[in-house]
């Protein structure tokens, strides 16, 4: 596991601002970029909670069919 250092934990809560609803802008202005494509870009490309819900349910499927 890489080193947890405050710009990985910069990462994640931007991450899941965006995916509560905070604008874009807002995000970038807080973050100091000047281009919103860089927040969209890094930030904002992938919804993880999303994509930890299905992985979740995918793993749980695996499980299950090894156990039946």
């Amino acid at each position: 596991m890489p080193e947890l250092t405050m710009h990985y934990f910069r990462h994640i809560l931007v991450s899941a601002m965006g995916e509560m609803g905070t604008a874009g802008t807002i995000l970038s202005a807080s973050l100091g970029h000047t281009n919103l494509d860089t927040v969209n870009q890094f930030y904002l490309s992938a919804n993880h909670t999303k994509a930890s819900q299905e992985t979740n349910l995918t793993i749980d499927k695996l499980v299950s069919n090894r156990i039946q």
